[in-house]
């Protein structure tokens, strides 16, 4: 029998159906099966789908050899580890510590693996994987948000993950035939080689590969290898028993979180077909039971009957979108709530009458199979190439089809969820029962119903962590700190990055971080003397970086580096102990300028302290001896600039060494000094002002060093500014005054839509809703409120004004109104002054102890849309523009969205 180990749940469907397909007679266990679980009898092939892709390496060989031991125990003959066609893993893994950990407990001799998967568009050729004919370098898996593949290699890929020797089998070995690669595989065995990554380019090249390793005791890969393998066993036809059920029938529901193009695409498709689509949001709602509630909310409003096919619920956002996510609530959590949310909307779906349940993407597919108790199932007819339908053996009596994220045509999604037009619903069927399965009572009825919405442990971001502070600033060292180990600045758990933040304390990643993982959350902060306040232990050369920040008044970030090359010249003899490096290039001169050699001193040795300090009063930059550079700068962006021109400065001087060379001139170098960024005037309306005080300003400043000096007014009173001569270098402001400036004050070719927002109503805490389903309900509650606030001067005030005019309620609600001339009305319900406050959304929300309650209703709702423009004295000026373009962004897009503003496109 074959065992088969895969590292995630839809890469198990995925060969499942593979071995099904090539003749074997297939179970799939969702996890570890359970002592209680019979050892399989009639089927050739099991696959154990594991959640380890993306566990931490020593979990992810924990999780392996446990389904391991299970395996053998179950009599496999053989294992095959599968994992992605795409290689995607880190330089820690996991592939590599897991194969290094089966290989050692099968005592396996030469390991023959290959990601090709011909029939999902992997190939490898000459020791490269290929992606659809493009080098995996090359293709959007570059660009992937948890693991990017910048490197097409394999061999190297797979060297920087394991100890034992990797070597190659060539495509012109693979066609030579199953007698040459076992050659080469006993070659590779005597030369002491563990690891024999093979070419293959089509199916017939994965059936010799299958031949050569008939016999061996451990082969790895994608579904390919494993089809290829599965021919070369023998075994019976696989049961027809799913053929004619009426499977397509049934009621469906999609569900997704991958957020590959490809699902992106396949919900492009829903939508242009009219699908009821509803987005699970986490930065909006963090709590996952009440993220799930408001989506099996939506379902239930629903019209039964509806005629548009199945509805579909998603996480799924294009690269940037789900950048600001994982910044706004770092990556872990934001998975880590979407899961669970996920779970529990697929337990909802099924207890109201869903059936078919479709899900994209791995971690989704492994949150729905873990929510609705499915323990195994039998493996069924293809939805498309390497996706099965999976009929439990275990659970509710459902059909699931579980979709890599890249997998599928554009209209996959589509075609899956939608039934024939000559099926009627018929929810009955008779399916085996696996004898290699059990099902306890737990799971015969664990989703009878939801599943009972607990308190969600206190999250590292939420309001009542200590952690929760400058979340933009977080996530801009986190950023800077990634761009460090993708650049090879720094190497294992080497180099350490800082950031002062506004309230006088230094945020700084901690001791022992690698800086290619570390998250928002686990920042440490110090005080201006480099002690201790909050988050974990910091870097152990935080007294450096508190040195050079009080040394520098004009610097806010701090990065140190033990790049190679800047090491390097720290150790020679003979520099200039006041300029280590000469003045090659122009961007040294710029970016970096003098640079001083400071003494040794052993790692962590506070004595560095006072040294550092006092070369720092006069110096950006230093060098320390036997060690790495020290770099400050006005933001982070700076900063990072300048330590890679530093480390480029350094191996250009090594290559020079011994040779004639010219410098610049002393006079030259004077022209290129640093300039230290200036500070842009914003003017502002109040609507944007919690997007930009909570995430947006923080953000732009943190990484570029350029100050933000924000004059924030409703937009008439801004106006009334200008015509009294104010200048702002950029302006944020309603669009109707802004179109009125721009020919003059602003610069009309820089004018940008920026966001919409509506106007609504916020309530006293504690003080229970109103109801605002119609106008109706509105003037009621308006005229029976003791009072209502709402601004004079603001565009909500305004319209809110003519409104009650309209309505024919102004006189009655004006007697006894809270006109509040400028500022935030909330206020006014928070002081007792009134019982509701009118006002736009955005501007509710800047108040935080009152109780948004909704939005006005549509038919007398009023949208209020804001632009932005640069200054027309500041349409050249590079920080404006610098400005312009931040808040234009899709970054501080998400954050208007948070703060209750919409798209305006």
């Amino acid at each position: 029998m074959l065992g088969v180990i895969a590292d995630d749940v839809t890469g198990a469907s995925d060969v499942a159906l593979a071995l099904r397909e090539s003749g074997l007679r297939t179970v799939l266990y969702f996890g570890v099966p359970g002592e209680d679980v019979a050892p399989p009898g009639a089927h050739e092939a099991v696959v154990v789908a594991l959640k380890s892709r993306m566990a931490a390496p020593a979990d992810a060989v924990a999780q392996s050899l446990e389904a391991l031991r299970r395996l053998r125990g179950h009599g496999a003959r053989q294992v095959y580890f599968k994992f992605c066609s795409t290689f995607d893993s880190t330089p820690d893994g996991n592939i590599g510590p897991v194969l290094d950990a089966l290989a050692d407990a099968l005592d396996a001799p030469a390991v023959l693996l290959t990601p090709s998967s011909p029939r999902h568009g992997r190939t490898q050729y000459a020791g490269h994987l290929f992606v659809d004919g493009v080098p995996l370098a090359e293709s959007p898996l570059r660009h992937h948000p948890v693991t990017p593949m910048t490197d097409s290699s394999l061999p190297r890929l797979l060297r920087a993950q394991t100890q034992r020797p990797v070597d190659l089998v060539g495509w012109d070995t693979v066609r030579a035939g199953a007698d040459a690669v076992r050659a080469a595989v006993a070659d590779a065995t005597a030369r002491g080689v563990r690891y024999l990554l093979a070419d293959a380019l089509d199916e017939d090249d994965l059936r010799t590969l299958g031949r050569a390793t008939a016999d061996a005791p451990l082969t790895a890969g994608a579904a390919g290898l494993a089809a290829g393998l599965a021919h070369a066993v023998p075994g019976g036809a696989p049961d027809a028993y799913d053929e004619d059920d009426p499977l397509d029938a049934w009621p469906a529901a999609v569900l997704c979180g991958s957020c590959s193009a490809r699902t992106l695409e396949q919900l492009d498709v829903l939508r242009a077909l009219d699908r009821p689509v509803h987005r699970l949001d986490p930065v909006a709602e963090p709590d996952p039971a009440a993220l799930a509630g408001h989506a099996l909310d939506w379902y239930d409003a629903l019209p039964p009957g509806a005629p548009h096919g199945a509805p579909v619920i998603h996480s799924s956002v294009p690269p940037d979108e789900l950048r600001s996510i994982q910044r706004a609530l770092g990556s872990e959590r934001a998975a880590a709530v979407l899961e669970e949310a996920t779970g529990r909307v697929a337990a909802g779906l099924v207890a109201r009458g869903v059936r078919r349940v479709i899900a994209a993407g791995g971690e989704t597919s492994g949150a729905v199979v873990a929510a609705l108790g499915v323990t195994g199932g039998w493996i069924g007819r293809a939805a498309a190439p390497g996706v099965p339908w999976i009929h439990p053996t275990s659970g509710p009596r459902i059909a699931l089809l579980l979709k890599s994220g890249n997998f599928g045509g554009p209209d996959f999604l589509a075609t899956a969820s939608t039934p024939p037009p000559d099926r009627s619903p018929s929810p009955a069927r008779t399916t085996p029962r696996s004898p290699l399965m059990t099902t306890p009572a737990s799971h015969a009825t664990a989703v009878a119903t939801p599943p009972h919405a607990t308190e969600p442990p206190t999250s590292p971001l939420s309001p009542r962590s200590p952690f929760s502070s400058h979340p933009a600033a977080r996530a801009a060292v986190v950023a800077t700190a990634r761009a460090l180990a993708a650049r090879a600045l720094v190497h294992g758990r080497t180099g350490n990055v800082s950031l002062r933040t506004g309230d006088g304390g230094v945020l700084i990643t901690p001791t022992g971080a690698d800086l290619a993982t570390v998250l928002p959350q686990d920042l440490s902060v110090i005080d201006a003397d480099g002690a201790h306040l909050d988050g974990p232990p910091p870097s152990k050369e935080a007294f450096l970086h508190a040195a050079v920040l009080r040394a520098r008044p004009d610097a806010r970030a701090v990065v140190h580096t033990h790049s190679t090359h800047a090491a390097a010249v720290s150790c020679l003899d003979g520099l200039d102990a006041d300029d280590a490096l000469p003045p090659l290039t122009a961007y040294h001169a710029m970016r970096v300028g003098r640079l001083p050699l400071l003494p040794y001193f052993a790692p962590g040795d506070a004595r560095l302290a006072d040294v550092a300090e006092a070369k720092a009063r006069t110096h950006a930059a230093l060098l320390l001896r036997h060690h790495g550079p020290v770099v400050a700068a006005p933001g982070l962006d700076a900063a990072l600039e300048a330590v890679e021109e530093l480390e480029q400065t350094a191996r250009i001087f090594l290559l020079l060494r011994g040779t004639d060379h010219a410098r610049l001139t002393e006079e030259q170098r004077a022209a290129l000094a640093p300039q230290l960024p200036g500070t842009v005037a914003l003017f502002s309306a109040l609507a944007i002002k919690k997007a930009l005080d909570d995430a947006v300003l923080e953000a732009f400043t943190s990484t570029t060093g350029i100050g933000v000096e924000g004059v924030y007014e409703p937009t008439n009173v801004l106006l009334e500014r200008i015509a009294g001569g104010a200048r702002p270098d950029v302006m944020v402001g309603v669009t109707g005054g802004m179109e009125k400036l721009a020919s003059g004050v602003l610069d009309a070719a820089s004018l940008r839509p920026l966001a919409r927002v509506g106007i609504g109503v916020a309530v006293p805490p504690g003080a229970p809703a109103v109801d605002l389903s119609s106008t109706r309900a509105l003037v009621r509650a308006l005229t029976s409120a003791r009072s209502v606030a709402y601004s004079r001067t603001g565009a909500s005030g305004v319209a809110f004004a003519a409104l009650l005019e309209r309505l024919g309620i102004a006189e009655e609600v004006n007697s006894r109104a809270t006109v509040v001339e400028k500022g935030f009305t909330a206020l006014a319900v928070t002081d007792g002054r009134a019982d509701l406050a009118v006002q736009q959304l955005s501007e509710l929300r800047f108040v935080p102890e009152a109780r948004v309650v909704g939005p006005f209703p549509e038919e007398v709702q009023h949208y209020t849309d804001l632009s932005v423009a640069l200054g027309a004295h500041a349409a050249r000026d590079p920080e404006a523009v610098a400005l312009l373009r931040h808040l234009t962004a899709a970054p501080a897009r998400e954050a208007y969205r948070v703060a209750g503003l919409e798209d305006p496109r």
